[in-house]
């Protein structure tokens, strides 16, 4: 088998699964196979034009190998705890041919012969007809399963969020269809940082689904209700029930008092038809000290998940959170097939563009994909940030995007500021350090900023925790080729650590706001139990490479000594109230080390070099 054959290979097979490599996708894997490093795959293939390096390499290269593992995981080629990535993609590869010739692989659902829901990012959007014939495929689809109720109509009592626009998201519908219409999934959990669209997708999937003719509807009615207020258990099953009742004139003993009896009575109605319920907020309920566990007067709901999933019935359950349920943790670690997770990230490129082109920008603007790649597709980002260029930049996308380093409006501060508000102090702490890193990073770089404060379990514990809540970007170890970093004493498999680009940016903000307000204090009290942030964390990293160096100064000293600018300070007092702090810390009996005297001594140099050129 040579290269090209290969890259068919993998290209057809990815497509039966509903996964459509673009032209970045099969550069990367023709790249690979070549032997290339993505570096090399990007210079050999011309993508300059096509986008930024940076972005090619820890978004585009990392999100290939996850996409294309969990497609071989499917095909049983790979298992979950196998790596994947350029070092040994031909032996699966080889794998890949010797079962399709043995088993004839194919899925009729994904394949784009027969369903056009697949369609390829660099394609027009969908006609009239198309779509027509796509809600057909899917008749033919659910018609095929097993005992499939034959239901008329479909009923929503209550009117669903409202689906303003929607981009994109093609093989997230598909991956939607085939878990809830054809392997009749009963939980169906969507996890995402806020603002990544998660409930309109879920609008979108019922959209679709409404649109289905009869007799082969798939659900009898659609209940959709939000956790924003934390209800009680027994309060919304009750509720669920009643409107059950209404419709399908289903006989249920209320008021219901006992949570096992009324999840009891909620099964027996799933399984007298087809229902899609749809459980918006689920992180309301969860403690936000513990990762997925649930507050104590909330643990009933994980009951409720667990009857779904584990008892028979002919219903789905859609639940909606930022934060990975606790029952779904534990399936991950059994690897069991009772539950299924998408995780959602950033819309494509071409999606995200949609977004600013409707809001009058023209799609051939300088610097439009520059700006999709910055905040990396998070669509409520991009709409913020759409008004924010339009109407104080004149919609010049280069000059915002030259003169500003992080744009957080106040809608989209709120959103996070909710999600890590729930953040506990180890974990906050961990989240600064990815934060000012402004790379990838490894655990045990992690673990070695933290001097050594904490047990290297504790910050494994801590990156999970992050991840499950939706903050994290992770990273393979062998697509991790970090300019004029030192890699070569890390294992291979290593697995490096980032933030979500939108989060990324409210956490550098976060950090500056927290190390002024701390600075401020200090120089008033000089109580360096109170110096927080200011020891421990470390402005610079004077072992990164030079580019990184130049980076952390700009987003993080420099913001901080114009932040503190406000003070209305003379440069004199500025840097005699340093000195005083520095005196301090050189003299304190420290038990643990510390960064302060390191950071002290940066702002004063920095401040002084900055007087001087406003002198000069």
């Amino acid at each position: 088998m040579n290269i090209e054959e290969g890259v068919d290979l993998v290209v057809e097979v990815c497509k039966e699964g509903g996964f459509i490599l673009d032209r970045l996708d099969v550069c990367l894997l023709r790249g690979a196979l070549s032997g290339l490093t993505v570096e090399q795959t990007y210079l050999e293939y011309k993508l300059n034009k096509a986008c930024a390096f940076g972005y090619f390499k820890t978004n585009r290269s990392p999100k290939l190998w996850k996409n294309l593992k969990s497609v071989l995981q499917d095909l049983a080629i790979i298992s979950s705890v196998d790596k994947l990535g350029r070092a040994n993609i031909w032996s699966y590869v080889l794998l890949l041919k010797e079962a399709k010739v043995a088993k004839g692989l194919h899925n009729p659902l994904a394949s784009a012969s027969t369903n056009p829901l697949v369609n390829s990012p660099e394609l027009p959007e969908p006609s009239a007809n198309e779509l027509n014939e796509s809600v057909n495929i899917s008749n033919s689809v659910i018609s095929e399963l097993p005992n499939t109720p034959q239901i008329m109509t479909t009923s929503i009592r209550r009117k669903l969020p409202e689906l303003l626009e929607f981009y994109g998201r093609e093989a997230e519908l598909q991956q939607l269809q085939r878990w809830i219409l054809r392997d009749r999934i009963r939980v169906v959990t969507i996890v995402g940082i806020g603002g990544v669209g998660k409930k309109s997708l879920v609008n979108k999937f019922i959209e679709d689904v409404q649109r289905l003719v009869p007799p082969n509807v798939p659900f009898a009615q659609i209940v959709w209700r939000s956790l924003r207020h934390a209800p009680c258990i027994t309060d919304l099953l009750a509720d669920i029930m009643t409107e059950l009742q209404e419709d399908q004139n289903i006989k249920v003993d209320l008021p219901i008092n006992n949570v096992d009896r009324a999840i009891a009575q909620l099964l027996e109605i799933l399984r007298s038809h087809s229902y899609l319920l749809v459980l918006d907020d689920w992180e309301v309920l969860l403690d936000g000290s513990r990762t997925g566990v649930y507050q104590k007067e909330y643990s009933d709901y994980g009951k409720l998940l667990d009857q779904l999933a584990t008892h028979e019935h002919l219903s789905c359950c859609v639940v909606i959170s930022r934060e990975i349920p606790i029952e779904i943790l534990r399936q991950e670690r059994l690897n069991t097939s009772v539950y299924r997770t998408l995780l959602l990230k950033g819309l494509d490129d071409k999606s995200a563009s949609q977004i600013l082109t409707a809001r009058g920008f023209d799609s051939n603007a300088l610097r439009l994909l520059d700006l999709v790649q910055h905040y990396q597709g998070h669509p409520f980002a991009l709409q913020i940030v759409a008004n924010i260029v339009r109407e104080q930049f004149h919609s010049n996308i280069a000059e915002f995007l030259s003169l500003s380093t992080v744009v957080m409006d106040d809608a989209l501060k709120d959103l996070l500021d909710g999600q890590c508000q729930r953040l506990s102090p180890d974990e906050l702490e961990v989240i600064y350090w990815l934060a000012l890193a402004c790379r990838p990073v490894t655990q045990s770089q992690i673990q070695n900023w933290r001097a050594g404060k904490t047990p290297s379990s504790l910050t494994i514990s801590n990156l999970e925790s992050l991840r499950r809540r939706s903050l994290l970007q992770l990273v393979d170890g062998d697509d991790a080729e970090l300019e004029g970093e030192a890699t070569e004493d890390l294992p291979p498999s290593s697995i490096y650590f980032t933030l979500e680009p939108v989060v990324m940016k409210y956490i550098a903000g976060r950090f500056v706001e927290e190390f002024c307000q701390t600075l401020i204090r200090l120089f008033t009290t000089k109580q360096l139990s109170q110096a927080g942030v200011i020891c421990s964390h470390m402005l610079i990293d004077l072992e990164a490479p030079t580019a990184i160096q130049l980076v952390q100064r700009r987003l993080f000293l420099d913001r901080i000594l114009h932040g503190l600018a406000r003070l209305w300070m003379s440069h004199a007092e500025f840097q005699a109230s340093c000195q005083e702090l520095l005196s301090l810390c050189e003299s304190a009996t420290m038990i643990m080390p510390s960064y302060g005297i390191s950071n002290l001594q940066l702002l004063v140099t920095a401040s002084e070099y900055r007087n001087q050129i406003d002198l000069d």
